[in-house]
């Protein structure tokens, strides 16, 4: 994505696609799954990838996919993340969420909604530096999110181990 700097490439090994009854313009969504290993192109090739597994029904007018992701490393997310935080962020992402599309007449839909997504050993760094900011995990279940009626419902947030640093110049100044 040379959208980005620094552009971001994701490298997806071991893809497998299935798809059945598959028909363009299709009268009904067709089923299929999709799943790969994802990590960021630059990683070494001995690191650990992360999984994501789409499995549901899609079609020209609708789809409902389930969406599962385990062990995402968010360096391979960095250079999105660098366009908001300049200090270096690491940590681990994993998610099981299910996705409904629609944009049927008269019935148009986005609706999210996430079991559970978890955000492991979040470390925030300047080069060279100790954590700014960390946390053992950041868990959250039970979201919705309804776009067309701009709504979100958060059933649970939990954090563990959080530490923020703070420090002050000679002047006091924060």
């Amino acid at each position: 994505d040379a959208s980005v700097r620094p552009a971001a490439a994701l490298r997806f090994d071991d893809l497998a696609l299935s798809a059945k009854a598959v028909q363009w313009p299709g009268a009904t969504p067709a089923p299929f799954t999709l799943g790969a290993d994802v990590a960021a192109q630059a990683a070494p090739a001995a690191s650990t990838a992360a999984r994501l597994e789409l499995t549901g029904r899609a079609g020209a007018q609708e789809a409902q996919v389930a969406v599962t992701l385990s062990d995402l490393s968010l360096q391979a997310l960095a250079p999105y993340i660098a366009q908001a935080v300049v200090p270096r962020v690491d940590g681990r992402l994993a998610a099981r969420a299910a996705v409904t599309w629609s944009d049927k007449a008269g019935a148009p839909a986005l609706k999210i909604a996430v079991a559970g997504a978890t955000l492991d050993a979040l470390r925030v760094r300047a080069a060279g530096a100790a954590p700014a900011a960390r946390w053992d995990q950041l868990a959250v279940s039970d979201l919705q999110v309804d776009v067309p009626a701009r709504t979100l419902v958060v059933g649970a947030v939990k954090l563990v181990h959080p530490s923020v640093q703070v420090l002050r110049d000679a002047s006091g100044q924060v």
